[in-house]
């Protein structure tokens, strides 16, 4: 689940200032929200009172008993005069009629006419700033999440689904679960091979006619064949396009959709190999599940260098997906005695740009939206267990098999993302440690 650093305390004003949130409303938005709350206090002291002197109210069913109100709402008013996190509480507010409600009900039960205008009086005002500064209440509840150092990411989720839902239906396709793994192997005392394999489980077309991509690989000429490509090979069937081979680009037939899907591959102008998924019947029931494998030529350093100091994946969210895993397996000792301590990052990005990892936190500092946890694993390939992908581990043992590797000497990282955002890149790295002089 994406994590954002946890914040310490600060004033209001600088926590708006380090968002690029204007502070002046930043200070408005708190203090409306903050006059609200005590008028909701006040009411709820003077129901209590015009009960008398034995009747307490110190929770919200109390409320919804004393006025006869519906229970949603006698709880936003408690939530409210209660939460010690007015940012949080915001989207509790009662709408202006819920608040009519409640003062109808107050004053059939004789509760103090000063505290029931001082309510009216701060809703009303808090329901003008939200038509000024955001002209809806959902606009202002997705404004004020910017501003909370305590986010609930339930409610992110919610808007995460409701845009995954949304592109469904705009380009006619979704993924369950998109898989992006690199795996690091030692090649030569400063080289390492770099595997991709990548690929989609429940890939389907929601519009009959919509193109559906299964992943996007580096093209290769056959010079640099690797001639442990042709061991990956052996996994499944090499795609090709306009004479470009990509020489370890192979689709693993055992692990995917029986019969195999059909696919066809172009190289864009980019220089990349598209492989698409040819026009099938729609909906879950044609859902297909296939993975590519790729040995890249040329290898990755296994120490820092000036040209390349990190090592990582960046994956660009062009589809609507429900869950990403962006995992990097390595083998012990490719980079020395010390495990590395890969971290995440979505960034936007809506031109598609290559994002490298190294470059994040520099040239992209401004566009990071969230910072995304990485979790160590384990090592071997059991640790790669998980429901989203079936059959997981025993298609890395299978290709580590063929390739001559012993997969119980990889540690593994997962990055796990739930509905990410369309278009921005999952970038997941670590910096590279310097080659220490035996």
């Amino acid at each position: 689940m994406p994590t954002r650093p946890p914040v310490e305390d600060e004033s209001s004003a600088a926590t708006a200032s380090r968002r690029g949130k204007s502070p002046h409303l930043d200070a408005e938005i708190h203090e409306v929200l903050g006059t609200f709350r005590l008028a909701c206090l006040g009411f709820i002291d003077a129901v209590a009172q015009a009960g008398g002197q034995s009747f307490a109210i110190r929770k919200a069913t109390d409320l919804q008993r004393a006025l006869g109100i519906p229970g949603t709402l006698a709880w936003q008013v408690f939530r409210v005069a209660h939460s010690r996190n007015l940012i949080a509480a915001a989207d509790t507010v009662p709408g202006m009629k819920a608040i009519h409600r409640l003062v109808r009900a107050a004053e059939q039960q004789g509760v103090s006419p000063q505290s029931v205008a001082e309510l009216t009086r701060s809703a009303t005002r808090f329901e003008n700033l939200v038509r000024e500064v955001a002209g809806s209440r959902r606009t202002f509840n997705s404004l004020v999440t910017g501003l909370n150092s305590e986010p609930d990411w339930k409610d992110e989720v919610h808007y995460r689904r409701a845009a995954f839902e949304a592109n469904s239906h705009i380009w006619g396709t979704q993924v369950g679960t998109k898989l992006v793994t690199l795996v690091f192997h030692p090649s030569s005392p400063q080289r390492a091979n770099m595997l991709a394999i990548s690929g989609a489980v429940d890939l389907c077309r929601i519009r009959g006619d919509a193109p559906i991509e299964l992943c996007s690989t580096a093209a290769y000429s056959d010079n640099l064949r690797d001639p442990k490509s042709e061991a990956i090979v052996s996994l499944g069937h090499r795609l090709t396009s306009n004479d470009i081979t990509a020489p370890g680009c192979t689709l693993l037939t055992e692990f995917g959709t029986q019969p195999l899907p059909k696919v066809h591959s172009l190289v864009n102008d980019r220089g990349h190999l598209v492989v698409e998924l040819e026009p099938e019947d729609v909906g879950q029931r044609h859902a297909v599940t296939a993975f590519v494998a790729e040995l890249y030529r040329p290898d990755v350093p296994r120490y820092r260098e000036e040209q390349e100091p990190t090592l990582g994946a960046s994956v660009f969210i062009k589809a609507p997906i429900r869950t990403l895993i962006v995992d990097l397996i390595i083998a012990a000792g490719t980079h020395g005695p010390t495990l590395p301590a890969p971290r995440g990052y979505v960034v936007a990005n809506p031109r598609g740009d290559p994002i490298l990892f190294g470059s994040v936190l520099d040239r992209h500092q401004k566009r990071i939206l969230e910072h995304c946890t990485v979790a160590h694993l384990g090592q071997g390939p059991h640790s790669l267990d998980t429901t989203d992908v079936p059959r997981y581990p025993h298609m890395f043992r299978e290709v580590c098999r063929q390739l001559g590797w012993n997969p119980a000497l990889f540690n593994a990282y997962r990055c796990r993302v739930e509905y990410p955002i369309m278009p921005s890149s999952v970038v997941v790295g670590y910096d590279l440690p310097v080659r220490t002089q035996s």
